[in-house]
């Protein structure tokens, strides 16, 4: 058994020029631009940890470590990156740049994350990174805005 296929009317309108948007019109570029149009803060890089996430955490993570170490809930920041902002998940970072050698040695389990913050480091075949072991309680890149 055939079925007839019985077209719909279609109405044409003949046009001078198509254009990559396929619609009638003059050609149509995009193109890139370091700037807005409008005036809106820039958009750049965030803060970078290049940490093999040790110091990062989960919500759940924050709460086992300062259940267990409650001197660290003192370093422990927000942390948010595009999929945590899209996804709304919570997620936050040990934040020590200003926290003292001794106070570290203090909270063994955060001073172990760091012990494994630069062996990571150390492990990496960019040299930079290599250099960055050095300094294992901060991110590699830091672009945190001041409260100027």
């Amino acid at each position: 058994m055939s079925e007839t296929f019985t077209p719909k009317e279609y109405h044409f309108v003949e046009v001078p020029h198509i254009n990559g948007y396929l619609i009638p019109g003059p050609d149509i570029y995009v193109c890139s631009r370091s700037s807005s149009f409008f005036k809106v803060p820039d958009m750049s890089w965030g803060n970078k940890p290049t940490d093999g996430g040790y110091l990062s955490l989960s919500l759940a993570e924050r709460d086992e470590l300062v259940a267990k170490e409650p001197r660290a809930a003192k370093w422990i920041r927000p942390f948010c990156g595009g999929r945590e902002f899209i996804n709304r998940i919570p997620r936050f970072c040990l934040w020590l740049v200003d926290c003292p050698p001794d106070e570290l040695r203090k909270i063994p389990r955060v001073y172990e994350r760091v012990k494994a913050v630069r062996e990571y480091r150390s492990a990496s075949r960019d040299k930079q990174t290599q250099r960055d072991a050095a300094k294992p309680t901060v991110f590699k890149a830091i672009r945190q805005p001041t409260d100027n």
